[in-house]
């Protein structure tokens, strides 16, 4: 089963983080980007999880990290209950 055996692909991580980086950029050349930013900083009071998603934060992931946490969410479907709504 995939959600118990993930294969995690470096260079498809390392794909995604660059397209993450350059949508960064167009979005940065974007006026309503800025004032997003300046409405949330203002909202949240600058709280880290409202922020705008950096360079940093991306440079910052780590795809073992991401596997682990994976795993330890999923990997073990025993623990998902069905709905009978």
């Amino acid at each position: 089963l995939r959600s118990t055996a993930p294969r995690p692909h470096p260079q498809a991580f390392a794909a995604l983080q660059g397209q993450m980086r350059s949508a960064i950029e167009n979005q940065k050349a974007s006026p309503p980007y800025h004032y997003g930013v300046a409405l949330n900083s203002a909202l949240y009071n600058n709280h880290p999880r409202r922020g705008p998603l950096t360079s940093e934060l991306i440079d910052s992931m780590s795809l073992e990290k991401a596997t682990a946490f994976y795993k330890d969410r999923f990997g073990d479907a025993g623990e998902f209950r069905q709905n009978s709504g």
